[in-house]
């Protein structure tokens, strides 16, 4: 058993579309098929059911698949390693990044500098997203919302970040000091999805208080929602960080209330971290912690 046949098979089983996966391996559809076929001889059972041009995995191939991602993280994390003797410092990164990690490019940018034969490859979305990728060993280790919702996910707390209402300076609102919950849920607002953690939170606040705001915009793209925020008639609800360098917008408190995020990095507590891991943990550290609170 040969390792590339293995990784076909993964590719081949994350697509489920032979020509696409031999487009992204870079060989020819008929080399992959005969790949996997020498593979599935091999083991003596079939690994995808083919029906016309679709494929499915098959009891077998779905057995396969997570003893052969395994094997085959071992097997690059000794790679790693053994280039970190070397003192290479090369290998890749997986790393996954909440939305509201305003400043993560600049971050990276540092990073980068200091390890420029780490090649990162970056995941973002909702805090539950981030969960399962971590769960799933698709990642090393994810910047998140702390506490996690899984006990099989250990973290260390980095920073902690204020929300703020956030509003354009045309805002008819932006004169405002601060900023009630109750005016919030008459206010037009642009927000994230109820996915996350952080929308979660600000789900309780309004039902504590039987009010139900009034989102004209839900959508899981900072950027997205900033330029909205821009434009001066909505409104949204951000921490201090992510609005960071946005002169054209203003933070307003919100009375009665102080929410404050909490942010780690998180990964799994089986997981074996390899060096670039180990190593953009370290860097986390000194990036991110004792953040003040905007």
């Amino acid at each position: 058993m040969e390792l590339r046949h293995i990784r076909y098979f993964i590719r081949a089983a994350e697509v489920l579309h032979f020509t696409h996966a031999a487009e992204s391996l870079r060989i020819s559809q008929p080399t992959l098929s005969t790949q996997i076929q020498q593979l599935e001889e091999e083991l003596g059972l079939p690994l995808f059911n083919r029906i016309g041009h679709h494929v499915r995995l098959t009891e077998a191939g779905n057995v396969f698949l997570e003893y052969a991602r395994r094997s085959v993280r071992e097997l690059d994390i000794a790679m790693e390693e053994i280039a970190d003797i070397k003192g290479l410092k090369s290998g890749t990164l997986r790393l996954a990044a909440l939305l509201l990690f305003g400043q993560l490019p600049t971050w990276l940018a540092n990073f980068n500098r200091n390890y420029p034969n780490i090649q990162i490859a970056l995941k973002s979305g909702p805090s539950d997203q981030l969960e399962a990728e971590l769960l799933a060993g698709n990642v090393d280790l994810a910047l998140s919302i702390v506490p996690t919702s899984s006990a099989e996910l250990v973290y260390e707390n980095l920073f902690s970040d204020r929300v703020f209402f956030v509003v354009s300076k045309q805002h008819p609102l932006a004169e405002r000091e601060e900023i009630t919950v109750e005016e919030l849920s008459t206010t037009p607002l642009a927000i994230v999805s109820n996915k996350t953690a952080a929308r979660k939170l600000l789900d309780g606040i309004f039902a504590e208080r039987q009010l139900k705001p009034k989102i004209v915009v839900e959508i899981d793209d900072l950027q997205a929602i900033l330029k909205i925020a821009g434009g001066g008639k909505v409104g949204t609800i951000l921490t201090g960080l992510a609005v960071r360098g946005q002169n054209h917008l203003r933070c307003i408190p919100i009375s009665g209330v102080s929410i404050v995020l909490n942010f780690g990095i998180v990964w799994h507590k089986h997981a074996h971290l390899s060096p670039p891991a180990r190593a953009f943990f370290e860097h986390a550290r000194r990036e991110y912690r004792n953040q003040p609170v905007p």
